[in-house]
């Protein structure tokens, strides 16, 4: 189902290292940003139930129009890796990178088009989009998923990330990550 769980052998002190996955490339040559790679020691006790999700890179540009769709396919941007106690106590969880803008189809756009890196933060970074929209995209923080106000249908954005209890903020086109709790 996307989330192994490990039961622990001996209780006694584990390093654990996990790392994020790269943000998707574009068509045109900008690259997704890379993920976080992280370590931590921490004390486990034997019979604990482990729940682990390895973050999968994010899927690159394909140059073929859903019928849908005006434009290409969506950059996905990288997955998390998360390593939970219980049923949402995160021990470790290392960002994905976001996914690299396309300007194939946006001559308006302004700002970085690689993806951004993940930080070493309990907030993520915000995504990069077209200036003309008039819409705000917030970075998920303290485990919440990202968020985007003022967007319609059609703007050119991608899907918000999700994080440990909430999911990135949904569009039309553009569907976002889900939150580690609702799978």
């Amino acid at each position: 189902q996307g989330i192994q769980e490990w039961k622990v052998p001996a209780t006694g002190s584990y390093t654990i290292q996990a790392s994020g996955a790269r943000g998707g490339d574009s068509l045109d040559g900008n690259t997704g940003g890379s993920g976080v790679n992280i370590s931590t020691t921490t004390t486990l006790n034997k019979g604990e139930i482990i729940k682990i999700l390895v973050g999968q890179m994010g899927a690159n540009e394909i140059l073929k129009p859903r019928t849908d769709h005006p434009f290409n396919s969506p950059v996905g941007g990288g997955g998390g890796t998360f390593v939970i106690r219980g049923t949402h106590t995160p021990i470790i969880v290392a960002g994905g990178g976001g996914g690299a803008t396309s300007s194939m189809h946006f001559s308006s756009y302004s700002g970085s088009k690689a993806g951004l890196n993940a930080v070493l933060t309990t907030a993520g970074s915000g995504g990069a989009y077209s200036s003309h929209n008039k819409a705000t995209a917030t970075a998920g923080v303290n485990g919440y998923g990202a968020t985007m106000t003022g967007y319609s249908s059609g703007n050119g954005f991608g899907g918000q990330g999700g994080g440990l209890l909430s999911n990135g903020t949904d569009f039309p086109y553009e569907p976002s990550g889900k939150g580690f709790i609702n799978g």
